[in-house]
């Protein structure tokens, strides 16, 4: 499974780091593996602050989810 944020505020950025910190506990308990493919916000300052990997972050909404591995966005803007 592979999922994008969309919006990285207090509770975007909390289940970003969330899924990155928890991904073997997930995948143990659900069988699944789970990537954190994106996470898109007009300002990433705030993403940035708070540790997430650069390789993630976008500004371009249309360009995230124009990937076509990504099976799951999750809104929290």
């Amino acid at each position: 499974m592979t999922i994008a944020i969309v919006g990285c505020g207090t509770v975007g950025g909390a289940t970003a780091q969330h899924v990155i910190q928890s991904r073997e506990l997930i995948e143990s308990r659900y069988g699944m593996s789970v990537d954190l493919a994106a996470v898109i916000d007009r300002d990433l300052s705030h993403a940035r602050a708070i540790g997430l990997p650069e390789s993630i972050l976008t500004d371009n909404y249309d360009k995230a989810l124009a990937n076509e591995e990504i099976s799951i966005v999750v809104e929290l803007v």
